[in-house]
């Protein structure tokens, strides 16, 4: 004779699988949005723009982006940098920017990130 399967001991092995699974992924992922530790480095960054051959203030990019200009961020940089794509590829549109952004992770120097990317 077949045994019922509990169905929640089924939804609770769905649940625990998916949740490895995510984190498994963001370990890969350079945004980590679903790892349970996505705080664990320091970014220090400093963001320069110029829209029609003008260069922002710092005033400027914070209200632009809503973010400060110069900062760090206990976050994935990844974070900062979908911030500025998401602007720019939607309200800012039709008054584009080119950004770069230094920026080092961990006391770590980066490449300098560029927008729009090339």
């Amino acid at each position: 004779m077949p045994t019922k399967i509990n169905i929640r001991i089924v939804t609770g092995v769905i649940l625990l699988t998916v949740q490895v699974l995510m984190v498994i992924y963001a370990r890969f992922d350079e945004a980590r949005y679903f790892c349970w530790a996505p705080h664990d480095s320091q970014n220090e960054y400093a963001i320069f723009a110029t829209v029609n051959d003008q260069t922002l203030t710092p005033d400027q990019i914070q209200k632009r982006y809503r973010i400060k200009q110069k900062g760090i961020d206990p976050r994935a940089i990844q974070h900062i940098k979908d911030i500025i794509e998401r602007y720019e590829t939607t309200y800012g549109k039709d008054s584009p920017a080119e950004v770069i952004m230094h920026y080092s992770t961990n006391g770590i120097e980066k490449p300098s990130w560029r927008w729009p990317k090339t």
